[in-house]
């Protein structure tokens, strides 16, 4: 078997990280009000996408390599979204898009692709 190329490492370091951060922020967002649950939906959508990309990111991953690259463009979009409906913060997300970004760079390298 081959090692886990440094980048997939790296990848799934940020995605975790990515996946901490948006969960603080959900725990944050819940203020005890039923006005609240679609802030915190859309955090824990966040916490699982950046999750899902963590596990892309994984030597035994199921998918092709090409996903992670679509999984973590993905998690981007979901980061943008829920910044555009204050679900987060705009510099909590600014820090999360930086991050997904970081997966996007790592996902599209050639030895996580192969």
């Amino acid at each position: 078997m081959s090692a886990t190329p440094f980048k997939m490492k790296a990848g799934m370091a940020v995605a975790i990280i990515g996946a901490i951060w948006s969960f603080i922020l959900m725990s944050q967002a819940w203020d005890g009000s039923l006005d609240s649950v679609y802030v915190v939906g859309l955090a824990m959508f966040v916490c699982v996408m950046f999750f899902a990309t963590a596990g892309a990111f994984t030597k035994f991953c199921p998918v092709k390599g090409s996903t992670v690259l679509v999984l973590s463009v993905v998690t981007a979009a979901v980061v943008i979204l829920a910044m555009v409906y204050e679900a987060i913060p705009l510099i909590e997300g600014i820090i999360l898009v930086i991050l997904a970004i970081i997966c996007i760079v790592c996902g599209a390298c050639p030895g996580v692709v192969s």
